[in-house]
Parts: structure tokens; sequence; C-alpha cells
């Protein structure tokens, strides 16, 4: 699908508006890392996070509890 130029510039409009304002002075945007929110302040979501966690493989006894270790602080 390809990018309405509108829409790139409407939305650049808006964030350049609200961050004049200082409307989002403070704001983190939450999101599971796709680009359309790599902007400003963002944080990944921690849900996301564990997920790629999970999915990694622990092949030896310290890497499962490095595993378990990490995932229990999320």
């Amino acid at each position: 699908m390809p990018s309405d130029p509108f829409r790139i510039a409407s939305e650049g409009a808006l964030w350049g508006g609200l961050t004049d304002a200082k409307t989002l002075h403070g704001t983190v945007i939450l999101s599971d890392g796709a680009g359309q929110f790599a902007i400003g302040e963002y944080a990944r979501c921690w849900v996301h996070i564990e997920r790629q966690i999970h999915a990694l493989d622990s092949f030896t006894e310290p890497q499962r509890r490095a595993k378990a270790l990490t995932q229990s602080r999320i």
C-alpha cells in the first residue's frame, strides 16, 4: 500500500503543533516497536518485549536460569 502524502503531512503537522504547544511534554508513547511509533519519546511495551524473551532458545542450565530470571523481572 503506497504512503498517502496528505496523511503523512497531516500527521506531521499535528505532531508538530502538539509539540510546539507543549501538550505532549513528558509523554512517552508505549508501542510494540512498530516504526510509525518511533517518534518523540517512546518505549517498548513490556508484553511485546517478554514475547521476544520467551522465544529465545536456552540450551544450558545457566541460560535457562538467566532467561527465567529476566522473565520474572518483567
